[in-house]
């Protein structure tokens, strides 16, 4: 118009100067009138004929037309069509027809056209539900369930559906077993045969009837031993007394005089020899460990270490059987030697006349067991303590 071109609807306008010099103005309203394209998608089944705007069609294709609206502008119709075949299925299989529970079967569908869906029962058939996902073949099909289940292949599309055979598998139970313990440390645990002493996951497995593992998993944890100290070896005279404590942060006590308390209390008015005590406790975990303490009670003067000028050789030690004593340099005649166990039991007292400054003495332990013993050898207020080894 007047030189331009226009493709959108608006007010345009020109002017010309006529002959005389004056303007000659020029309006243009434009209008742009729409054209329209209509897309649809339909299918039909093979052999069925789909009428669309005064033609039939029966293969799948994109179709057009066109018609004129009333303002003489194209109206467009595209059409895409899609003939599906009417579904069919083969033969069905599996891989197994018996496995475990929590194994793998493979379900496979020869060929196939149309929608794939597998299903599966657990009643023989009664009813059937999808399994989820299952719509490719090759499918792997996880067996979380024991007993009969029954499989076929759904194909389906718009033309109807249709069914493969039926195919059975049967899963055996596989069973998993797990067991937690504990145990304290320098003790032993056994499971299924086998001794552990240490912390950790162990495992052993076993074989059904359906040859199906049974799997069995121990957690062990080794607790340790509580620590206990009763501190060093003590003499008291018998006017002392002396308070022994095993600690407060204990579940239980039990002390080698039958006490059940954290302290026991050594009175030296029990008189003079030589006291063991020991104690077991026993922590939150119900591990125990023990402790061996040795008091000496004196008299009120007190004996005295024997002198280097007394010298005393008791061998061999540790000992098996016999044990030689051998006391050089004594001057006094009263001699006594007083043996005793671990717990404080005198088992053993003779008496000398010496009258000789050396002495030669043996004792037989060949029929005492096996553990720690004390020797005391004592002569007026001398006084001489060995331990003892026997093995």
């Amino acid at each position: 118009w007047h030189g331009n071109t226009y493709s959108v609807s608006g007010t345009y306008y020109d002017s010309l100067l006529t002959t005389l010099g004056c303007d000659s103005i020029y309006v243009l309203n434009l209008t742009v009138n729409s054209t329209y394209e209509f897309t649809s998608y339909d299918t039909i089944c093979q052999g069925d004929l789909y009428s669309w705007h005064g033609n039939t069609y029966s293969v799948s294709g994109t179709y057009y037309d066109s018609l004129l609206t009333t303002l003489g502008c194209d109206s467009i119709y595209v059409l895409n069509l899609t003939v599906d075949t009417i579904p069919t299925v083969d033969t069905a299989s599996a891989s197994e027809t018996t496995i475990c529970s929590n194994n793998p079967v493979t379900l496979t569908l020869n060929s196939y056209s149309g929608n794939l869906q597998w299903m599966q029962s657990t009643d023989y058939g009664s009813t059937w539900s999808e399994i989820s996902g299952a719509i490719d073949t090759p499918y792997v099909y996880n067996a979380t369930t024991t007993g009969i289940i029954l499989f076929h292949a759904k194909v389906f599309n718009i033309c109807g559906s249709d069914s493969s055979n039926n195919v059975s598998v049967t899963v055996n139970p596989a069973y998993e077993f797990t067991s937690y313990d504990t145990i304290c440390q320098g003790d032993v645990y056994l499971w299924h045969g086998n001794y552990y002493n240490l912390s950790g996951i162990y495992y052993d497995s076993l074989i059904t009837i359906n040859n199906c593992d049974s799997v069995y998993n121990l957690n062990l944890f080794v607790n340790p031993l509580p620590y206990i100290n009763l501190g060093n070896d003590t003499t008291i005279n018998i006017s002392d007394t002396i308070n022994i404590n095993a600690g407060s942060e204990f579940n239980s006590y039990l002390w080698s005089n039958g006490s059940i308390d954290s302290i026991i209390t050594v009175y030296g008015s029990m008189g003079q020899g030589i006291y063991t005590y020991y104690v077991t406790v026993t922590d939150i975990n119900g591990c125990s460990n023990s402790d061996t303490i040795i008091i000496t009670i004196t008299t009120e003067d007190g004996y005295i270490e024997l002198n280097n000028t007394i010298k005393v050789n008791i061998y061999p030690n540790p000992v098996q059987d016999k044990l030689n004593i051998e006391i050089n340099g004594l001057i006094d005649n009263d001699l006594s030697i007083e043996f005793f166990d671990i717990n404080g039991e005198k088992l053993l007292n003779k008496n000398f006349n010496n009258n000789s400054d050396v002495i030669y003495e043996t004792i037989d332990l060949s029929n005492y067991a096996n553990g720690v013993y004390f020797i005391i050898i004592k002569s007026s207020n001398l006084i001489k303590t060995e331990k003892i080894i026997k093995v």
